[in-house]
């Protein structure tokens, strides 16, 4: 296969530039807890009130970072 080396430095540099960008821009976004919230989907409906998959959204405000917790819970037939 043949390429110009020279062609793959450049675009090595720019993604070298805007990797920490696209990593770091979400840390970067000012939205507090009712706006992050206002972001999630409508919770789930069940017919049986434990089985299913239980979610939970956890924001720790000392680490300034959301957490997801999923508990999958299904009842057994005897």
């Amino acid at each position: 296969m043949n390429y110009d080396r020279r062609a793959v430095k450049p675009r090595r540099r720019l993604l070298r530039l805007l990797a920490p960008v696209v990593v770091l821009a979400p840390a970067l976004a000012t939205a507090d807890i009712q706006e992050q919230r206002a972001r999630l989907p409508p919770p789930a409906t069940c017919v049986d009130p434990v089985d299913g998959v239980w979610m939970a959204h956890s924001f720790y405000p000392r680490v300034g970072q959301w957490y997801v917790f999923t508990v999958v819970r299904s009842r057994r037939e005897l």
